[in-house]
């Protein structure tokens, strides 16, 4: 087991997800549906920090602004 440093918890929490679903996928041979499920978390994840990112962005240039 790699130990995991310095990470938040919803990345290594998404890392456990991600494992498990590969776990699963090699125990049971549904590859296709795991790689399509990994992908659209992924995405959704990165979306999701996407937006995060551009709300403080947004909110340090209201700070210079005013």
């Amino acid at each position: 087991m790699h130990e995991i440093v310095e990470c938040s918890g919803t990345a290594t929490a998404n890392a456990v997800k991600a494992r498990n679903l590969f776990e699963q996928a090699f125990t049971s041979g549904s590859k296709y549906f795991i790689s399509k499920e990994y992908k659209k978390k992924r995405s959704t994840n990165h979306k999701r920090e996407q937006h995060k990112a551009n709300a403080i962005k947004k909110q340090i240039l209201d700070i210079h602004v005013s």
